[in-house]
């Protein structure tokens, strides 16, 4: 009696655990011919589907697929599935992932992640049909093809501007080809050809930094603010002269030296006076008109051309004064002014005019004509003074107590070896060109005269 109530009571507990057990097996049964509990493919939920149900969800919608080809006119060009015998499938991939799977462990998905697989769907189509449909399409056929340009750095009328690249219109066979294809492999809707690059593109656009360097170049060069100060009148730099100076090689902006040396040869055409012919009054009051010689504004041309170029690239705001090789004592109609030195070589005689004054004159002897020498008509200055000098020449050596050169080996100086001045000495018994002076008077000009103070010298 005993024994029989234990079998009856492993029986009852026995009961629920075969219970259990049978639905487990039934559960597991279900899985038996489709995927296991938790399995997704491609991100669709394969739970207790068979093979075949997948496949056709994996590949849904190719009945109704169609790809649009956008073209860069905005074109667009229908190209269904079925115009080229598209065809999608996975293969026998499904089949060995649900061989992998053991349906009686689907209790181990359920308890944990859920196992993610990812197949390749493989697409098929009929080559020659899609040829056919590219034909048809007319994307290759260019009747006026355009070659790409690209963008590039302008000197306009308003100023430097980046003008725009011009994209090619001629589509490339291959790039086109391999587009299509991706985009049918891809299943995408839709595939833009310029997107893509199917067609010749130029290398630089106006969105290049190269380019948008360059321009940020110039840019700062055009900031420079430069004034130049001659005294009655002031020339400022403007932009459109700025950006006539800069040059841009292989898409760097540099300030070109030479075309600043242009400019500053422009300022020097219009601002220096050495040289240039000069209306003068003499003592006597004859109204004459004098040249040559080194007496004036001489802008220095190099020193400028340098600074301005490093001024510019700089993007400096100065007001300058420009650097002269020589310069005149004032400025104006009439850059001699009311200081100075008179000589009438005609006459043999010499004056000093201090502010209007005069202050000391004398007879003189100039170059000698009979041979050759006589002192050149022309408006020099005082370059330097010197005491005690030698003056050497070819044939001469001569010690003299003051000596005032106003033009190369031309200068003032006393004789003393001379006993008369003035009259016509000069025609057969002139100097080398120097005006001989007498020593006293010489002392007066030589404590008077500074040095920069013009000489007109004139027949």
């Amino acid at each position: 009696m005993k024994y029989k109530k234990i079998k009856y009571l492993w029986l009852f507990m026995g009961m629920p655990l075969v219970f259990i057990l049978l639905i487990y097996i039934g559960i597991s049964l279900r899985f038996l011919n489709s995927f296991c509990y938790g399995t997704v493919i491609n991100g669709v939920d394969c739970t207790g589907k068979k093979e075949s149900d997948i496949r056709n969800e994996l590949i849904k919608g190719l009945e109704k697929y169609e790809l649009v080809i956008k073209d860069r006119e905005g074109n667009k060009f229908r190209m269904a599935g079925r115009d080229i015998r598209l065809n999608w499938d996975v293969g026998d991939q499904l089949k060995k992932i649900k061989e992998n799977q053991n349906c009686f462990f689907w209790i181990l998905n359920a308890s944990s992640n859920k196992v993610r697989y990812q197949v390749k769907i493989n697409v098929t189509y009929d080559e020659k049909l899609l040829q056919e449909k590219i034909k048809e399409y007319g994307l290759l056929n260019q009747t006026d093809p355009i070659e790409p340009l690209n963008a590039y750095i302008s000197l306009e009328d308003s100023g430097y501007l980046i003008i725009p690249e011009v994209p090619g219109n001629a589509i490339d066979k291959n790039k086109l080809e391999e587009g299509i294809v991706n985009a049918l492999k891809l299943r995408e809707r839709n595939i833009d050809l310029v997107k893509y690059g199917c067609y010749d593109m130029p290398e630089i656009t106006s969105e290049s930094p190269i380019l948008l360097d360059t321009m940020q170049a110039i840019r700062f060069f055009e900031t420079a603010n430069i004034t130049y100060d001659f005294e009655i009148e002031k020339v400022e730099l403007t932009k459109g002269q700025i950006d006539s100076f800069i040059e841009i090689k292989d898409n760097i902006a540099q300030i070109s030296e030479d075309k600043v040396r242009n400019y500053i040869v422009e300022l020097k055409d219009k601002y220096d006076t050495v040289g240039i012919p000069r209306d003068f009054v003499t003592s006597d009051g004859r109204k004459i008109e004098v040249s040559k010689g080194n007496y004036g504004f001489d802008i220095a041309r190099e020193v400028e051309t340098k600074w301005l170029t490093q001024a510019i690239t700089n993007g400096m705001w100065a007001v300058r004064e420009p650097e002269y090789v020589t310069r005149a004592f004032q400025r104006g109609i009439s850059d001699i002014g009311n200081t100075y030195i008179e000589i009438d070589l005609s006459r043999q005689h010499m004056w000093y005019f201090e502010k209007g004054s005069l202050i000391v004159d004398t007879d003189v002897v100039t170059g000698n004509m009979s041979k050759g020498y006589g002192t050149p008509a022309m408006v020099a200055c005082i370059q330097y003074k010197q005491r005690d000098a030698t003056l050497k020449g070819e044939n001469y050596s001569a010690a003299v107590d003051y000596w005032m050169p106003i033009y190369n080996n031309i200068g003032i100086h006393d004789a003393s070896w001379r006993s008369s001045f003035g009259g016509q000495i000069y025609k057969r018994n002139g100097s080398h060109g120097c005006i001989n002076t007498p020593h006293n008077k010489m002392k007066i000009f030589y404590e008077k005269v500074e040095v920069g103070t013009p000489v007109v010298l004139y027949y």
